[in-house]
C-alpha cells in the first residue's frame, strides 16, 4: 500500500531563487570593490563603469562611483538565470586589464609597480567568494 502526498513547494522555491540571486550580486559587489583597490585609475570612468550581472540583470556602478557617460554593455544573453558576472563596460577597460600599466603616484602609493594589470582576475583569485557567497545565501534564507 502507498499514499501519495503532495507538498506545494513553490513558495519555498521562489524565496529559494530570490536569495541565491541575492546572494550572487551581493557576492558581484564585493569583487567589484576590492578590485576597485587595484584598478589601475582609482576614481573616474574605468572604476565607475563597474557592474554586476546576474542572468539577463545587470546593475551598474553598485560601488556608488560617479557615472562614466559611457554606453553600459548589452547583458550577455548567453548568462544563465542564476550565474553571476562582474565587469567593466568602458571600452578599454580590457586593454588595461591585460598589459601592465604603470599609473604612477598610486604605484608608488601602494608599493606596486604595476598595480592595473590583471586587476579583476587577481581580486577575484585572492577572494574566497565560495565562502562569501554560502555567507549571504545564509543571510538570505534565514
Amino acid at each position: 500500500m502507498s499514499v501519495k502526498v503532495k507538498i506545494d513547494t513553490s513558495k519555498f522555491e521562489r524565496k529559494l531563487k530570490t536569495g541565491i540571486k541575492n546572494a550572487l550580486y551581493k557576492t558581484g559587489y564585493d569583487v567589484l570593490e576590492q578590485a576597485h583597490y587595484l584598478a589601475p585609475i582609482e576614481h573616474g570612468a574605468l572604476v565607475g563603469s563597474g557592474y554586476v550581472q546576474v542572468g539577463k540583470d545587470i546593475q551598474f556602478n553598485p560601488i556608488g562611483e560617479a557615472d562614466n557617460g559611457e554606453k553600459p554593455p548589452n547583458p550577455n544573453n548567453k548568462n544563465k538565470e542564476l550565474e553571476l558576472r562582474v565587469g567593466y563596460s568602458v571600452p578599454y577597460a580590457a586593454q588595461l586589464h591585460e598589459n601592465p600599466f604603470n599609473p604612477g603616484k598610486k604605484s608608488e602609493k601602494k608599493g606596486l609597480s604595476y598595480p592595473g594589470y590583471k586587476w579583476l582576475s587577481n581580486t577575484i583569485k585572492k577572494m574566497d567568494l565560495k565562502k562569501i557567497f554560502r555567507e549571504y545565501l545564509e543571510d538570505e534564507t534565514n
